[in-house]
């Protein structure tokens, strides 16, 4: 069978498949294609993540399915938390801009604190989007940046 995978408003390849292919084996040839690590994929038909253990029957894809695939970046934001050392947070424009209003109220140690919960606590709610939700924003920023230049 022929799935087609779509990177959100980028490439798209389609590939032959069985039903008995496992997700992980699907992602590698993804990979071959668009030069994307399985690692740094995240599957999605119908809006939801697949499993890489499972099979493509196991989410009923047939014949002619459109798999969404989201490229994940390095894993930066998710820093692992030990208790004896606080974790080493990346500096970017959002951290930035939290960090200075936390400032405002707490001191250097709890705003270390609130920012790594703020952080954890984004990183969840982006992830519960799904990619119907991600175009509609992206397709409201790129129509708002055309209507202010």
């Amino acid at each position: 069978m022929k799935i087609n995978v779509k990177v959100l408003q980028g490439q798209e390849c389609t590939l032959e498949v069985t039903e008995e292919t496992n997700v992980l084996d699907f992602k590698k040839m993804v990979e071959k294609e668009l030069k994307v690590p399985p690692g740094n994929q995240k599957l999605l038909y119908m809006g939801k993540p697949l499993s890489d253990g499972n099979t493509l029957k196991e989410y009923s894809i047939k014949d002619g399915a459109k798999m969404n695939l989201v490229v994940k970046k390095v894993d930066e934001m998710n820093p692992v938390v030990s208790k004896e050392v606080p974790p080493v947070i990346p500096v970017t424009s959002l951290q930035e801009a939290v960090t200075a209003f936390l400032r405002k109220y707490y001191n250097e140690a709890d705003s270390k604190r609130v920012l790594l919960e703020f952080m954890t606590e984004f990183d969840r709610s982006l992830a519960a989007l799904s990619l119907d939700d991600i175009e509609r924003m992206a397709a409201t920023c790129m129509s708002d940046e055309k209507h202010t230049v």
